[in-house]
């Protein structure tokens, strides 16, 4: 459900704004280390000083029941 949230907000930028590029990570691909890369590499390589950046996550939550504490 996360995914096909996350494309149909990248669906309603596409049809209604005007996006350079989309950077998409679903899944198996969004993890910590393509992550970091993008943030250390590909992003400060696309970037200028004027430029804008919208991240948008989906995901689900998790409830540790043993501490309490939600992630």
């Amino acid at each position: 459900m996360a995914v096909s949230e996350a494309q149909a907000v990248k669906n309603a930028l596409a049809e209604n704004y005007y996006i350079d590029e989309f950077i998409e990570l679903y899944d198996k691909d969004a993890t910590a280390a393509n992550l970091r890369r993008l943030f250390s590499q590909t992003l400060p390589a696309k970037l200028g000083v004027h430029d804008s950046l919208l991240l948008f996550y989906a995901g689900h939550s998790y409830l540790d029941a043993a501490s309490n504490t939600g992630y």
